[in-house]
């Protein structure tokens, strides 16, 4: 899967990164829509869940759990307007990702 660039504009409906962010959207969507709408847990674990989910599919994620966390922490903003609540916070010394829709 190409990556997004983590600092492009996926505002511009025409360009590659807005399809992709789309795409990412969508799959993102429906994995938590799987977890009953809310899902914690580092980004190692969300992109292996992620990938195991979209494997029937033959589809994965290729981002490194560091490039997924930034990737949702840049875009949370948006991913808000579409539904996808993200919040990045830390327990007992562990990075955690809590997403809800």
């Amino acid at each position: 899967m190409k990556k997004i660039n983590l600092y492009g504009d996926v505002n511009n409906e025409h360009g590659e990164n807005a399809e992709l962010y789309s795409t990412i959207t969508q799959e993102l969507k429906s994995f938590i829509a799987s977890q009953h709408n809310r899902w914690r847990g580092t980004a190692t674990a969300l992109l292996t869940q992620i990938n195991s989910f979209l494997s029937p599919n033959n589809r994965e994620w290729s981002y490194t759990p560091v490039e997924i966390s930034q990737w949702l922490q840049i875009f949370r903003h948006d991913l808000l307007k579409t539904g996808i609540f993200i919040h990045c916070h830390k327990w007992c010394g562990n990075r955690l990702i809590t997403i809800r829709t």
